[in-house]
Parts: C-alpha cells; sequence; structure tokens
C-alpha cells in the first residue's frame, strides 16, 4: 500500500526524518495511513513518483559518501520542486516551516532611514560663582562648575591641581594607595593650561589636569 501525500510530504521537509536511518530503503506500511490535511488524494501515479522521491531523499541522505553529497543534494532539490506543485493540495499549515512572514521579519530587522552618524554633543557651562572659601567648594564642586570657574579665571589649574594633590597626600595611609603620584608632571600641566587660558586659548572642561 502507498503512503498518504500528507505523510509524504512532511517526510521531505528539510531536517525531518521519517523512518529509522538503516541504509536499505523503508518498506511501506502494511495499512494505509488516514489523509490529515487534505480531502483530495492523489492518483496512484502521483503517489508512485513520491514515493520514489522520498526513497530517493532517505537513500542518499544515509548511505552516500561526503564526496557524492553534490549527487544527493541534485536528488533532494528536484523533489523539493516536485513537492512544491502540490502545496494547493494540501493544508498550507504543511509548509510553515518553510515560508517566511515578511511582517514579523520586517519587526525584527529594519533598515535604517536615517544617517546613523552621530549626533554633535553641545554643552553649557554654568556661570561662575564666588568662591567664599576655595577649599572647602572645591572640595564636592561639580566638574563643570570647576571648568567655569577655570576658564573665567576665578581659579588657576594650578590650585586645583595643588588642592587635590594635597588631599590625596593626606588620606594616603587611610587610602592605601598602591600607585605613584606624579605631582610634578601634574602640576607642569596645570602651569601650561594656566599660560594657555591666560592667551584666551581654552581646551573645554575636562582638560587633563
Amino acid at each position: 500500500m502507498l503512503l498518504k501525500p500528507a505523510l509524504l510530504l512532511v517526510s521531505l521537509l528539510p531536517g525531518v526524518r521519517a523512518f529509522a536511518t538503516t541504509a536499505s530503503p523503508p518498506s511501506p506500511p502494511s495499512a494505509p495511513l488516514p489523509v490529515c490535511y487534505s480531502e483530495n488524494d492523489l492518483s496512484e501515479a502521483e503517489q508512485a513518483t513520491m514515493v520514489e522521491q522520498q526513497t530517493l531523499y532517505l537513500y542518499n541522505d544515509t548511505t552516500l559518501p561526503e564526496d557524492k553529497s553534490n549527487i544527493f543534494n541534485t536528488y533532494f532539490a528536484s523533489g523539493l520542486k516536485w513537492m512544491d506543485s502540490y502545496k494547493d493540495k494540501f493544508d498550507p499549515e504543511i509548509f510553515t516551516m518553510q515560508t517566511v512572514d515578511s511582517l514579523t521579519m520586517g519587526n525584527v530587522f529594519q533598515l535604517p532611514t536615517t544617517s546613523n552618524k552621530p549626533e554633535d554633543v553641545t554643552f553649557e557651562l554654568p556661570a561662575p560663582s564666588e568662591l567664599t572659601a576655595p577649599e572647602y567648594s572645591l572640595k564636592y564642586m561639580p566638574i563643570l562648575d570647576m571648568a567655569a570657574l577655570i576658564k573665567a579665571k576665578v581659579v588657576s589649574c594650578v590650585h586645583v591641581v595643588d588642592y587635590f594633590t594635597a588631599r590625596l597626600v593626606e588620606f594616603e595611609p587611610y587610602l592605601a594607595i598602591t600607585s605613584l603620584l606624579l605631582t610634578e608632571t601634574a602640576r607642569a600641566k596645570a602651569l601650561a593650561y594656566d599660560a594657555m587660558i591666560a592667551n584666551s586659548t581654552y581646551l573645554g572642561p575636562l582638560i587633563p589636569l
């Protein structure tokens, strides 16, 4: 008895094997299998063609060596092409795994509609405030506020470096600092930046002190 078309079509789908992986072609079942997806049966000639395509697929998939893989691919592609011609006779759900939902894929991957050039970063420094006690105010001052004071020449880069260097030295035993403090290098850079600011050359709020 020949296999019914629904089972044969499922067995031809990629990655699905309906029989044991033995070298010999499988024997057809002794009893007919029910048709689950369609009320239209194929003719005996059409069923025979499907059995032939299925046998070629299983035989090549389990017995051919690697150097014969091109032959298997040819038979397999031929079987899929032949199977596609009978899609209209069966429930489309059989072929769901072979189709692509364009709407779903569109939600997952979308081509950019605008340029991905990064936007220019802009900011405004706060207005410099008066320092009644610089040694206390600098301790907890935000960096943009400190940069505004340096730009307005209320405090110098050297003053900021000397102040925080003194704090690091004071708390070094408590913090267990293991890095080497490059105080001379930092002070030399601060002197250079102060000279640039005096000549109206400002490098921005994050100048490396």
